[in-house]
């Protein structure tokens, strides 16, 4: 069973992104929190006066919004009874009391035990300017009890609380400050090597967001910061409650947004995007498109030089007369618009041309599926792409009737190697019977050893024709794995040791590593090694060396096998891979002129290159696949 791998994994990058958004949440509360204990002096100070000073702290502005309401009710002695109600709706069931003094005095506290905090507060008492009284500012006493016995749930209470806790954080903050960015790091960074990768797959696959320009994702960001500007201003307006509420939702909008945003320039620039896909350049690509081909082309059409070097002239010609008499503007006007004109008449000419040109090319490399867009030519250009259609149906027709020939003739040596199996296999059994008969003519003997090898031959010669047919077809199944080339060559060579050792041949292995790993099939791939190891026993001169090396060279792994040919070699390099093409031109050794051509096959479905070199009597075939 396959192993999972997270990277791939869709619920546990959601979990990773929920998660990095709570640590950076603490990771901020930690930093805020740090930051407001060391303002207050939270190392330094016992915890009854850090309570003592937040007390004071609010206390002070129950002061100043209590001096505000006495300015409101004072200017009216009738409205102090009012005051007095207003200040005990904000005074019922909190844990504070007050006692205000002045010309007038206004007191709710009984003598409960209580925390007693001083302020002076100045209130500006207007005047009556019908009785000719101006106005003037009154200084009031006022005294803010707080009680020791805190019932209710108020700020002061709320106040204690939060001090409390953070006294008993002050040092252990940091760890949590540690531990939290140490794991938003780690979340992040899986978050940024899986971005992309999808279920089942190992590469990288593009969503919706992944699709949208940077640029414009740019701008969205933006928006959507506006937008949370908004929503903010309009809960202020609203409640202080809805403001509360509405920061979580916000931040995580905007984290969500940031971390799509982030994600977006990775998987661009892992896949080196990131320009190229940037909507200014597209857009500034497709507006100066047919400027770009125009530029890229390296030859020219007469014809077109000529109109472009012409009107060169006749706008130098009309610019240039009367133009210190001030008559320029309409004389540049028209040379404008004939320089447009001229210019995009210069430009579409030659970018059809180059049309024309790029279509040839690549009916000359085997594109047949290329075609020619005569719908917008004109003249020589259009005959030029009728005739370059009808060239490309010929070819068509030409190939797909090869196609046919060879197909036909793989299966005739298909067929032809399936019928011959049946009566050959009852020669080889019959043969097999007559062998154990106890015959006394010694010619019968040998005509029976004959007919035994040769028979042998002949089915030798049957399985190769049909493992020939399949694998030049690609019929054959490749069970791609891991394997460990240096190994498999090592088997093989120890297999052939002894056929090598009857030819007098000496095999050296030399080899970059002592485990090299490609993806290929060990079977198919040991059949090639079989094969020019065969080739090599039949046609080397008896008495030389055999070099055999397998290399390591940046991403590929190279295997070559060299020997010195028995015979000259008179056929080329591209022949010797043909069927039926032998070495040796009189055809005196044993073989079927197919395992050559067998193991460029092989190789070339196992991913694999196959070249063969010939230098004088050097022989030597290469193997090239991809390194692992």
């Amino acid at each position: 069973m396959k192993k999972k791998n997270l990277k791939n994994s869709t619920p546990f990058k959601i979990f990773a992104f929920v998660s990095s958004f709570v640590l950076l949440c603490i990771t901020v509360i930690s930093i805020a929190a740090a930051a407001f204990m060391v303002e207050f002096d939270f190392y330094t100070r016992p915890l009854d006066a850090l309570k003592s000073s937040a007390n004071r702290r609010l206390a002070q502005e129950i002061s100043y919004e209590l001096a505000d309401h006495y300015e409101n009710y004072i200017s009216d002695l009738k409205n102090l009874a009012s005051f007095e109600s207003k200040v005990s709706e904000l005074n019922t069931s909190a844990n504070w009391r007050y006692t205000i003094k002045g010309d007038e005095s206004f007191s709710n506290y009984k003598g409960e035990e209580a925390f007693n905090y001083n302020f002076y507060q100045q209130v500006y008492v207007y005047g009556d300017d019908s009785q000719n009284v101006s106005g003037e500012f009154k200084g009031y006493d006022i005294t803010i009890h707080v009680l020791k016995n805190k019932k209710a749930t108020d700020q002061f209470s709320f106040c204690e609380k939060i001090i409390g806790i953070l006294y008993s954080l002050r040092f252990s903050i940091y760890v949590v400050f540690l531990l939290s960015i140490s794991l938003f790091a780690v979340c992040i960074a899986f978050l940024i090597i899986s971005a992309g990768y999808k279920k089942q797959d190992d590469e990288i696959k593009l969503d919706f967001f992944d699709k949208i320009p940077t640029d414009i994702f740019t701008a969205l960001l933006f928006v959507v910061g506006f937008l949370n500007y908004i929503v903010i201003l309009i809960s202020l307006e609203i409640s202080a409650a809805l403001l509360i509420m509405s920061i979580p939702v916000l931040a995580f909008i905007d984290y969500t947004s940031i971390a799509l945003y982030i994600k977006n320039i990775v998987i661009k620039t892992r896949l080196e995007s990131f320009i190229s896909d940037l909507f200014v350049v597209r857009f500034f690509k497709w507006l100066f498109s047919p400027v770009i081909r125009f530029v890229k082309r390296e030859n020219s059409n007469r014809r077109t030089v000529i109109i472009g070097l012409s009107v060169g002239l006749v706008l130098f010609l009309l610019i240039s007369v009367d133009f210190e008499n001030g008559n320029y503007l309409p004389k540049l006007i028209l040379a404008g618009i004939t320089a447009i004109i001229a210019f995009s008449y210069f430009i579409v000419r030659n970018n059809k041309m180059a049309e024309l040109v790029d279509t040839s090319e690549k009916i000359k490399n085997g594109y047949f599926q290329s075609t020619v867009n005569t719908s917008r030519l004109y003249g020589e250009m259009y005959t030029l792409g009728c005739n370059l259609n009808r060239i490309n149906d010929g070819m068509k027709i030409a190939v797909s009737d090869k196609t046919k020939s060879e197909r036909f003739k793989t299966e005739l040596i298909t067929n032809v190697s399936h019928d011959l199996k049946t009566p050959l296999t009852s020669i080889i059994n019959y043969t097999d019977l007559l062998s154990e008969l106890n015959l006394e003519d010694d010619r019968a003997k040998e005509y029976i050893k004959v007919l035994s090898r040769q028979s042998q031959r002949l089915k030798k010669l049957t399985e190769d024709l049909i493992e020939a047919s399949k694998a030049s077809t690609g019929n054959i199944k490749i069970n791609f794995e891991k394997i460990d080339v240096v190994e498999l060559v090592n088997q093989s060579l120890g297999e052939f040791a002894e056929n090598l050792e009857n030819v007098h041949l000496t095999p050296i292995l030399k080899t970059t590593s002592q485990s090299i790993f490609i993806n290929a099939d060990g079977k198919r791939l040991y059949r090639v090694f079989e094969n020019l190891f065969c080739n090599i026993v039949k046609y080397s001169q008896e008495g030389t060396r055999v070099y055999i090396a397998v290399e390591e060279r940046q991403d590929r792994v190279y295997i070559s096998f060299k020997n010195i040919s028995r015979d000259m070699i008179v056929v080329t390099e591209n022949e010797l891979t043909e069927r039926f093409v032998r070495g040796d031109s009189s055809r005196n050794t044993e073989g079927s002129g197919l395992g050559l051509s067998i193991a460029k096959s092989l190789t070339e479905l196992q991913e694999g290159d196959f070249k063969i070199r010939c230098d004088g009597d050097l022989f030597e075939a290469l193997l090239i696949f991809k390194r692992l």
